[in-house]
């Protein structure tokens, strides 16, 4: 390939991957087959069709000279290098499997493995322990599935950047608690969960049981530098794991700087008191309060085909006070207010959230945009009514899965339970100066009132 078709490959892979919010399922995918049985050769393309191969395949149809293993290993590397990443060093050569030889079972421990279980995968693919937890900090990015893996929830509070966020929640890893998921199937597992919403799976958890692990997990939990640094060594040489010596001596840049903003993906145009995740720039969700005294009304733009979820009040999301909303069957916002027991949820009876007009027009992303109102005080406000006040964090969750069933009713609940992305918005900031971050900080930033 010409240095302009990488180019042109580069930046579609940014616009679609990292723009469209797959980043952490493309890394996922390319750290699959990197490290199964048969070595990174796309393997699982032939008969497996996920949504994730699917994407890719869009993007490998667009661009002739180029393997399918070529593209999930480099998609991965483009997306964390513009994730809040490091700059992966990436380079061509990987050649694609042309039959299913057998059932490429990727070489990773099991989530429920101990410390010695996982030493014996990540060594069995050339890494050392260092390495080991460099890498287990990819759970800093996605989600993890009910309907995929069986366990619920995130590894932390900004789900699509590289961020040392993984490790901080380790080092609380007294402030979680054991809880049993029930999985669709109706089989059960044991997962780690916090008040905050956030999860880990028991190999999580095994990193701190191990005197090794727990230092290399101590370090970065304290030193960003140090674990994005160790994190690019370690995941350059996983996509190269059987495959090194066959490459090509040239490196491709895996950079979206490198383009001249002209050809960058423009923002949408919002109001700027708008607060957006993953940036305002590259907007999935947005929030804007409006004070009334004794209320606040909230604008929520989301870019979610299925719903999307606004919680205010209380600092965890075991006890949160939910509003969702999905396109109804007249295809206007319609939402539902909900209260939160960790990760299961029940319809919120005589709640405090009441929708109201949209009160500014919806950006050209939006998919789902609607207002609602929110008494700043529930409890004490002698109406009744159900909910928590207005302190602690804004949380919110947004999926690509549309409710079931009859759409002015509430028959998609159980759907509810399922979400892509969910996160903490900010923090809500009473009688303060505010201060809004930007980039891939930990929290989006704080809502002052």
């Amino acid at each position: 390939m010409t240095d302009a078709a990488w180019d042109a490959l580069r930046f579609d892979v940014y616009n679609t991957v990292v723009q469209g919010g797959h980043a952490p399922a493309v890394v996922q995918l390319a750290w699959l087959d990197a490290s199964s049985a048969g070595g990174p050769h796309a393997e699982l393309r032939l008969g497996d069709n996920s949504t994730t191969i699917q994407l890719l395949e869009s993007i490998y149809k667009k661009h002739a000279g180029i393997t399918h293993a070529d593209l999930w290993s480099y998609a991965a590397a483009v997306a964390v290098s513009n994730s809040g990443g490091p700059t992966i060093n990436w380079r061509p050569g990987r050649s694609d499997a042309q039959a299913r030889t057998s059932d490429p079972v990727s070489i990773q421990p099991d989530p429920t493995a101990n410390p010695a279980s996982i030493r014996i995968a990540f060594s069995s693919i050339g890494m050392d322990d260092k390495e080991t937890v460099a890498l287990m900090g990819a759970h800093c990015m996605g989600n993890a599935h009910l309907n995929v893996s069986g366990y619920v929830g995130s590894w932390t509070q900004t789900p699509l950047f590289v961020t040392n966020q993984y490790f901080t929640q380790l080092t609380k890893n007294s402030t979680y608690r054991q809880e049993t998921i029930t999985s669709l199937d109706n089989s059960t597992r044991m997962q780690y969960s916090a008040n905050s919403g956030r999860f880990m799976l028991p190999s999580d958890m095994a990193l701190m049981q191990d005197p090794i692990y727990l230092s290399h997990v101590q370090n970065y939990a304290s030193n960003l530098t140090a674990f994005l640094s160790d994190f690019k060594l370690a995941f350059s040489k996983l996509l190269e794991v059987g495959v090194a010596s066959g490459l090509s001596n040239v490196s491709i840049s895996t950079s979206i700087t490198d383009f001249p903003p002209a050809d960058q993906v423009q923002p949408a145009a919002l109001d700027p008191e708008m607060q957006c995740y993953p940036s305002f720039e590259s907007p999935r969700f947005c929030m804007s309060a409006q004070d009334t005294g004794s209320n606040l009304v909230y604008t929520i733009h989301s870019s979610a085909i299925g719903w999307t979820g606004f919680g205010v009040g209380s600092t965890s999301m075991k006890d949160g006070d939910v509003i969702a909303a999905w396109r109804n069957s007249s295809g206007q916002a319609w939402t539902t207010a909900f209260s939160t027991s960790q990760h299961a949820i029940q319809v919120a009876r005589n709640s405090a959230w009441k929708q109201v007009v949209l009160m500014e027009p919806a950006p050209a992303w939006s998919k789902i945009s609607f207002s609602a109102i929110h008494p700043k005080v529930v409890a004490s406000s002698g109406t009744g009514k159900t909910g928590n006040d207005i302190t602690g964090e804004y949380m919110f969750a947004i999926s690509s899965v549309v409710p079931a069933g009859d759409l002015d009713r509430l028959n998609g609940v159980s759907v509810l339970y399922q979400h892509d992305v969910s996160g903490v918005l900010g923090n809500i900031c009473v009688g303060c100066t505010p201060t809004f971050s930007t980039g891939s900080a930990a929290l989006i930033g704080s809502i002052y009132l």
